[in-house]
């Protein structure tokens, strides 16, 4: 339990927000953090198109990469990209 918390606030103050992408539903399962963050409806449910579109342009291309990578070989990955704040 004190890790898992620790690991919380390192994200929380670093401003990384952890999710996961479930292949077979195409939802993004993530904390109501990355709704405020990318500006979407609280609770509405991301697919994965709703996601890349709050990604920076000049971002998307490495996400899209980096999903479908992925797709054939699943497990957990860490990434750095721009996102376009909805104000």
């Amino acid at each position: 339990h004190a890790a898992a918390e620790r690991l919380r606030r390192a994200q929380d103050l670093g401003g990384a927000i952890a999710f996961e992408w479930d292949a077979r539903t195409d939802r993004l399962l993530a904390p109501p953090a990355l709704n405020a963050l990318y500006g979407l409806v609280p609770g509405a449910a991301i697919d994965f198109q709703s996601f890349l579109a709050c990604v920076h342009p000049d971002d998307r291309r490495k996400v899209e990469d980096d999903h479908r990578r992925l797709a054939d070989w699943p497990g957990p990955y860490e990434s750095e990209f721009r996102i376009l704040p909805p104000d």
